[in-house]
């Protein structure tokens, strides 16, 4: 009976550390990976309150989780939106903020609006437009 107790709480006490979410490894970031695919280049952005995945497109810039949210799951993202509804929007006049980023492993500055719903946008992205030539392959990416 003594044995069956310590086996007993062997087991509880392995088991319980998988208690909690369980996370597929090997399949990487959903967001990097869908900017891959679509022809976008993974970038990291040191930010105010910590890192942000990048999806460069030439030029052209946005969130990977902005990309992947209004790509994959079709929520309309509002730095999608704006880009897509204006023709030279503005970050603040559309409820934006700016904010400056520093590009990891350099020390370039790179200018992104962030909307209240938490997506981001390249600054220079969404002042040149949805028409803007260096702009075509984001776009061609998001109306997928």
């Amino acid at each position: 009976m003594k044995h069956f107790i310590i086996l007993l709480s062997f087991f509880s006490l392995n088991f319980s550390a998988f208690a909690g979410p369980i996370v597929i490894s090997g399949g990487g970031n959903p967001a990097a990976i869908l900017c891959k695919k679509l022809g976008g280049l993974n970038k990291t952005v040191q930010v105010s309150n910590g890192q942000l995945g990048l999806c460069s497109f030439g030029e052209a810039q946005i969130s990977a989780w902005t990309l992947f949210h209004a790509v994959k799951n079709g929520k309309n993202m509002q730095a999608v939106s704006t880009l897509l509804g204006n023709s030279a929007p503005d970050c603040e006049h559309f409820g934006g903020n700016i904010e400056i980023g520093i590009l990891t492993g350099t020390n370039t500055e790179v200018s992104l609006c962030q909307f209240p719903d938490g997506s981001h946008i390249g600054l220079k992205t969404l002042q040149s437009g949805p028409q803007a030539p260096a702009n075509q392959r984001l776009i061609e990416a998001l109306n997928l």
